[in-house]
């Protein structure tokens, strides 16, 4: 295997990863450190066998005059050689020293008549030192613990120069060789010195534009507003040369150089500072969440503070097992002169993986006009190397221009390794074919057709706040979108979905996915083993859809039941002679079409009488067992009195509502007068209207079901005020939901309710939770019935939820009058 050498100081980069092990240190962000104090422990060896320690407490962060008081041995005698501290050598026996975090110095003295050799590991560790007299033959320490992955002592020279007699104090670097000749390739546009380069080695790119404002690479970060550029050859790397006005400002950069040590995953950070401007720290943030905006302050960030700088390029390597981690950044701490201190940041990475649970295919038009497919779908793929089961994930999903989720499935089943699970909308649209392919689930799914976001989560809980995705285990964003890795595919069609390129997750949307046609080819989800159909033929009932690629020996969930005029569905039959009964229980073993069985239902007539009106005589209905009526208008009149409504009896007996009773025997409706007019009343609810979430203003009619008994146009306003979501007024349980304030100031979401030309004299809201609420201002209300009367009647009334949860109302009654 052919050896490669290279100059030394630049391995103290490629190493500096193993300064942290196999985990990443959690440290407290800038922010909370100046209010910190910290150690500074010092090591002060003086000759063979001779050292001091001792220890600086209390020094506060950012203090930059630290000096080392080394008056006690230099009255002795010794001679100040130099200071190491972080693997960089200081000469400068009054070198002021910066406090970012507690310090190791080391001062290395020596006496008169002697030189000393010191001895250092690659990234500045101290290995050992010997001191000489006069011109002897320094010894040098063992180089047999030493090791750095993938690189091994070079066993012709294991020391950056020979050792051999000194007449002069003289540092020694383990010389490591690296066991392959790898080779980087560097492009360049607009300037020169691209090309190919040994692995580790230092590039420098320039160019001669009289233009040039900056360097940018390949991710269109900026990485240098210097004409001439320097880093080291880890990566592929593309750097254009930009024409612009640009004035140098501090700016980081960061590579992802995963790979280079097995197991890990490895970040190359670099900075570059103006004149004026002086460094702090340095180093990595990482998270295992989505945050849309990683910095020191960010909750659970993992800070990792470098302590080895390449003073050559300014470069800093950070490598730790790969794990979970979502998101990277590198960042730098500097000072310009007596201002504050500043922290400038790369741009954000998120780190590829090639196994886990994944999104890999989105589909959102299902049933619009024009539509390839009939239903939304969403595919997963399971890149792991075992079965995982999906119990306690769910698909989550919120619209372009939201930024909470709605949950639209919990998933149930397995997903094998290396194979597929089809989830699809149980509810087809009107317009396109069947999904051809094997759906694993069926739920009440609902996306976006153009631009949207979907999110795999690990739990059920719904997604509430952009800044922090804790339970996200893959996100799609599509379109015009909020929230993505870190940018979104295209917008999607009628007949097109975004499906990912490839098993390998870089956590980019825009880069893992593709937006494409649709054909029934593109869905080849199909899991091996026998399929069969099961067909079904309603004998003129409805129609009902056919259950396909249903696996050998398993069994089925039939469909709802179909519904025939004048007939009652009687069950599913194997025969046309609907001789033999289908039991869903049966495990299928070929392909089956099943039969409905109908049975005539009787027809009944109710008469309405008008006891006592003198209107016009109201004909008589007939109708099939189980049917509505048709409620009669106009209403009946009487000389003196007014109609209240049709009732089961002539006097007393209960009120037909033609909206819920149906008939079920021949029967007669009285109609019931009264002296007085009833109390105009009307009971707001959303009892069978749930759609996705509004924005502020007027809820249209066809959300809500109001009952009234009169004519008056009764209008309900809702606002999002400083509620945590903008998008829920109500949910699939019917209930009205305003959803508590996110800065818990009681400025949660609110109702208003208005009738047009009068004045309301009296309310009940119904909850089903005690959390607070208030009505027209007053004090919080904490219990499930609440009656409010207003004996002069109010133009409006508003509810508005005060408390630091959720209130569900089920239902809302109001009584008004006329407005004089």
């Amino acid at each position: 295997m052919k050896k490669l050498k290279f100059v030394l100081f630049i391995f103290v980069l490629l190493t500096s990863f193993l300064l942290i092990g196999d985990f990443f240190k959690t440290q407290i962000s800038a922010v909370e450190m100046s209010d910190k104090s910290f150690t500074v422990n010092v090591t002060t060896i003086l000759e063979d066998g001779n050292s001091v320690s001792s220890t600086i407490p209390n020094q506060a962060f950012g203090k930059k005059d630290l000096t080392i008081d080394l008056t006690t041995p230099i009255g002795q005698g010794y001679q100040f050689v130099f200071y190491i501290v972080n693997g960089k050598v200081y000469r400068n026996q009054n070198q002021e020293f910066m406090v970012t975090s507690n310090l190791e110095v080391v001062a290395v003295l020596k006496p008169t008549g002697q030189n000393v050799a010191v001895f250092v590991d690659a990234n500045g560790a101290l290995v050992g030192f010997d001191y000489v007299v006069g011109t002897g033959v320094p010894t040098a320490p063992s180089t047999a613990s030493l090791s750095k992955p993938g690189y091994a002592i070079d066993g012709d020279q294991p020391w950056s120069i020979p050792v051999a007699a000194i007449s002069s104090d003289t540092i020694y670097v383990a010389n490591y060789v690296k066991q392959s000749a790898d080779e980087v390739t560097i492009s360049v546009t607009n300037g020169t010195g691209g090309g190919t380069f040994s692995y580790n080695s230092v590039v420098t790119v320039t160019t001669t534009d009289e233009g040039f404002g900056y360097w940018k690479d390949d991710k269109n970060q900026i990485v240098s507003y210097q004409r001439d550029y320097s880093f080291t050859a880890i990566k592929n790397r593309s750097l254009t040369a930009v024409a612009a006005a640009e004035a140098a400002v501090p700016v980081v950069s960061l590579v992802d150089a995963s790979g280079i040590r097995t197991g890990h995953n490895s970040y190359l950070g670099q900075y570059e500072l103006p004149d004026g401007y002086q460094l702090l720290e340095a180093g990595f943030l990482f998270s295992d969440v989505y945050v849309t905006n990683l910095t020191l302050d960010t909750p659970n960030v993992q800070i990792v503070q470098s302590t080895v700088v390449f003073s050559q390029t300014n470069e800093f390597l950070r490598s730790a097992t790969a794990s979970n981690t979502r998101l990277v950044r590198a960042y730098a701490t500097v000072q310009q002169g007596e201002n504050p201190s500043v922290t400038y940041y790369s741009g954000i990475q998120t780190p590829a993986t090639n196994s886990g649970l994944m999104i890999w295919e989105v589909y959102g038009a299902g049933g619009n006009t024009g539509a390839y497919y009939d239903r939304d779908y969403v595919v997963l793929y399971n890149g792991a190397s075992s079965a995982i089961n999906l119990t306690g994930y769910t698909i989550q999903y919120a619209s372009s221009d939201k930024l909470n989720y709605n949950v639209k499935c919990e998933l149930e089943g397995t997903i094998a390794a290396g194979s597929y699970f089809v989830v699809a909308e149980s509810t087809k649209g009107s317009n396109g074919t069947h999904l051809p392919n094997y759906v694993n689930q069926y739920s009440t799914l609902g996306f976006g057709a153009n631009n949207g976001k979907i999110a795999l989560t690990n739990d059920n809980v719904a997604i509430i706040q952009e800044s922090l995705l804790t339970n996200v285990v893959d996100l799609v964003g599509y379109g015009s979108t909020a929230n993505f890795e870190p940018n979104p595919t295209g917008a999607l069609s009628v007949t097109t979905s975004a499906k990912r390129n490839s098993t390998t997750d870089t956590n980019n949307n825009s880069v893992d996915f593709t937006v494409g046609a649709l054909d029934e080819s593109s869905l080849g989800y199909l899991p091996a083993g026998t399929f069969y159909t099961i067909s079904f033929n309603s004998n003129g009932g409805s129609a009902v859809e056919s259950i396909t690629y249903v696996p050998v020996g398993s069994t089925i969930t039939l469909p709802i039941n179909p519904t025939k005029t004048g007939y009652a569905f009687a069950g599913w039959y194997t025969d046309e002679g609907l001789s033999t009964a289908f039991d869903a229980s049966t495990p299928i073993t070929s392909d089956l079409t099943l039969y409905a069985k109908w049975t005539p239902l009787p027809q009944y007539t109710v008469s309405f009488d008008l006891n006592g009106g003198n209107s016009s005589a109201i004909p008589s209905q007939t109708v099939y067992q189980g049917e509505k009526l048709t409620e009669p208008t106009p209403a009946p009149t009487h000389e003196t009195k007014i109609f209240v409504g049709w009732f089961t009896q002539a006097e007393g007996g209960t009120q037909w509502n033609f909206s819920t009773d149906t008939v079920s025997q021949t029967a007669t409706l009285f109609a019931q007068w009264s002296d007085t007019a009833p109390t105009p009343t009307a009971t707001i609810d959303t009892a069978g209207k749930y759609t996705n979430g509004i924005g502020d203003g007027l809820i249209p009619a066809e959300r809500l079901s109001i009952t009234k008994n009169n004519e008056k146009t009764v209008n309900v306003y809702f606002y999002k005020k400083s509620s945590t979501t903008d998008t829920i007024f109500n949910n699939s349980a019917w209930e009205i939901r305003l959803y508590k304030d996110k800065l818990s100031n009681k400025d949660g979401g609110e109702l208003k309710i208005e009738v047009v030309g009068c004045l309301i004299t009296k309310i009940t809201v119904n909850t089903t939770t005690t959390y607070s609420y208030t009505i027209n201002g007053g004090d919080d209300i904490n219990v499930k019935n609440k009656v409010v009367t207003f004996p002069s009647g109010v133009a409006d009334v508003t509810i508005k939820n005060t408390a630091t949860n959720t209130v569900q109302i089920s239902d809302i009654v109001i009584e008004y009058v006329e407005n004089p």
